[in-house]
């Protein structure tokens, strides 16, 4: 009763009213190709939020090292790929335009092996700070997990909370 779901394009969306809590999960921001977008996605969120409203999201923390080491393959080595054990990934990295391109192939039932493509664009921690105030926001938290975990450089995820002013 108290959550709605909306389905829409994230980088311009319109609610009836301004909500308390806009939250953008499965590290889907990351679907932001380019900076241009990534902005047009914070705006669109702070537009959405009350004042002092809050914005939750989740991205990965880009670990320089596994990216050199899978550039240094051409991203041709398939590794696993997800929690079922079924699946494979490559990954392609650009560094120039902080992008990778994953293709995954998994195994169906049946033992038919599907594949699928996607690109996201990583941000780096100090990056992503920056594009929260040219948007309004501060920063309340960043955490290294989704228990609370304290952020550390080689944590693997960044759990922001910010707060529209």
């Amino acid at each position: 009763e108290r959550l709605e779901l909306i389905e829409g394009d994230m980088r311009n969306f319109e609610l009836d009213a301004p909500v308390a809590l806009v939250m953008i999960p499965f590290r889907t921001f990351l679907h932001n190709l380019i900076e241009a977008d990534q902005l047009d996605t914070l705006a669109t969120c702070h537009r959405a939020l009350l004042p002092g409203g809050r914005l939750a999201w989740n991205v990965f923390n880009p670990d320089l090292g596994l990216i050199a080491r899978r550039m240094q393959d051409g991203g041709r080595r398939w590794e696993p790929f997800g929690r079922a054990g079924r699946s494979q990934g490559q990954h392609r990295y650009q560094p120039d335009s902080q992008q990778v391109t994953t293709t995954v192939r998994a195994q169906t039932e049946d033992g038919v092996w599907v594949r699928t493509s996607f690109t996201l664009r990583y941000v780096h921690r100090e990056e992503m700070g920056a594009l929260l105030a040219r948007s309004g926001f501060t920063i309340d938290a960043l955490f290294g997990g989704f228990a609370g975990e304290p952020f550390e450089e080689t944590s693997p995820e960044m759990v922001w909370i910010a707060r529209a002013q």
